[in-house]
């Protein structure tokens, strides 16, 4: 992002049932029954990565409110206003457990997230949608077959967590439904048997109708593209009768995503926030059609790299990422 680029937006920290939420507003947005401003016409609720905060979604936040939606980053478990030291350094002894407990915990935190949208803006799981990367990717691959929401973008995500998350996974191949031969779970009880009930190859058959993009990097040290591609392939045949809503995006890189994919998810979201849960099929599960907007923006050119927090305080984007920056140093 340029120093040219400014944006606008009004920034509010909150509680979502418990939750804490960071939220980019539409300039002239407020909610339900409020004067001066309409609710915004949709939501994107972004997760971040391990050992980052909601504040750490800034510049992803921005873009999206500038496009009329409400962008909403909740603190994963352990992390940001959350922060648990003692948890996290026990990622030191047993990494995967530690980790895998944390995004599936954050992944029923976003389901908590949407349920606080709805009620407290009118917006349902057709006007949601969730973008995560890393941690984060797995966390919203966690939430989507519980929540259901329009669209999905996970990007760099653990999967198979039962068995850490891509040894058992080959190029082109599914993921197996046991271990190899002789190999345990690197997994304690407990969270190992979370796992079987919210590692997302599990519930594969659960995902549509939500429109749902994977990107991943195929030299990633941290994510074997061979278990993302797996995932993928797993998914297809669930998508069959709706093949345009399942998209793999790879590219050559490691674990940091190419500035045109981030573009490609944002395009990916509102393209499928527009249409509403069902897109084309238009109407819920129940059979009451969706709410048609006549007006709704489209991603306009990055124009301002300032904003408002809550309508008062005005700086600049290097300025908070200042403040984030300090915040962490505080944490570690």
């Amino acid at each position: 992002m340029s120093l040219e680029q400014i944006h606008h937006a009004r920034l509010q920290f909150g509680d979502a049932d418990g939750v804490p939420v960071l939220l980019a507003w539409p300039v002239g947005a407020g909610r339900p029954g409020q004067r001066g401003g309409a609710p915004p016409w949709g939501a994107v609720v972004l997760q971040h990565g391990f050992q980052q905060e909601k504040e750490s979604r800034l510049e992803e936040m921005l873009p999206i409110a500038e496009a009329g939606l409400l962008a909403v980053s909740p603190d994963a478990p352990a992390h940001g206003d959350r922060w648990d030291m003692e948890r996290l350094a026990a990622a030191n002894r047993d990494f995967p457990s530690v980790l895998t407990s944390i995004i599936i915990e954050a992944g029923q935190d976003i389901v908590r997230v949407m349920a606080w949208l709805e009620r407290e803006f009118g917006l349902g799981r057709e006007r949601i949608g969730l973008l995560g990367s890393s941690m984060g990717g797995s966390a919203v691959l966690v939430a989507t077959p519980m929540a259901h929401p329009a669209a999905t973008v996970a990007t760099k995500p653990p999967v198979d967590l039962r068995y850490g998350w891509g040894d058992r996974a080959e190029p082109g191949g599914g993921l197996e439904p046991t271990p190899p031969s002789g190999q345990a779970s690197p997994l304690s009880p407990e969270v190992a048997a979370l796992a079987e009930q919210f590692d997302p190859p599990v519930r594969v058959a659960a995902f549509p109708p939500t429109a749902l993009l994977l990107i991943a990097g195929e030299q990633d040290p941290l994510i074997p593209i061979a278990s993302v591609q797996g995932f993928h392939q797993a998914l297809g045949p669930h998508y069959a009768a709706m093949p345009e809503r399942l998209r793999l995006e790879q590219y050559q890189g490691g674990h940091s995503t190419p500035p045109h994919l981030k573009e490609a998810s944002r395009a990916w979201l509102l393209k499928y926030l527009r249409n509403g849960y069902y897109g084309r099929l238009g109407r819920r599960e129940s059979g009451a059609p969706y709410c048609e907007h006549a007006a709704v923006p489209e991603m306009g050119q990055l124009v301002e790299h300032s904003f408002q927090v809550a309508g008062l305080v005005r700086f600049s984007v290097a300025e908070a990422d200042g403040m984030v920056s300090r915040r962490m140093r505080m944490q570690t």
